[in-house]
């Protein structure tokens, strides 16, 4: 199993998940008991958890996600800027995929804006998908959906802490 290490600025900390990207499904984080594998120190130090767990596992590059910044963000208008809002919008969709969330924030409306907000995308050139513009209320949908998320994930991770120190 490849596990890519995902660094995220969450509330004033630094977190390390495992992403994994399976062949048969969707991607999805590591957990055990039914809560996230983390590491608030290292890439290091996840990589000894992610083993301890899987320890045939193999780890590969890492990315990053400012989750502190979404908000910010949002409020200066830059919210596009090198894919952020679609990068940040996919990491979360995996999230609820691990959790078994996924029907939670996606409505049929929110799938419609990111198809729009894919089309302003730079894979969207390589797919030959045409450039639609977003409007006002895509832009409030997106804005939505990550602010949820964010959320979300603060609240997995909280969780996570919370069993860890049991």
């Amino acid at each position: 199993m490849e596990v890519f290490p995902v660094e995220i600025a969450l509330r004033g900390e630094t977190i390390w998940l495992g992403w994994v990207s399976p062949e048969d499904g969707h991607s999805f984080f590591l957990t055990s008991n039914g809560n996230l594998i983390f590491s608030r120190d290292s890439k290091e130090e996840l990589t000894r958890e992610v083993m301890m767990a899987f320890p045939d596992s193999k780890v590969e590059t890492e990315s990053s996600f400012d989750f502190s910044s979404i908000k910010e963000k949002f409020d200066k208008g830059i919210f596009l800027e090198s894919d952020f809002a679609l990068d940040t919008w996919n990491l979360l969709t995996d999230l609820y995929y691990t959790f078994d969330s996924d029907g939670r924030i996606f409505s049929e409306t929110s799938v419609e804006a990111y198809r729009r907000l894919f089309s302003q995308s730079e894979a969207a050139l390589m797919v030959d998908v045409q450039r639609v513009q977003l409007s006002a209320r895509d832009i409030e949908l997106v804005r939505d959906v990550l602010m949820e998320g964010a959320e979300f994930l603060t609240q997995k991770v909280r969780l996570a802490k919370a069993a860890r120190s049991h």
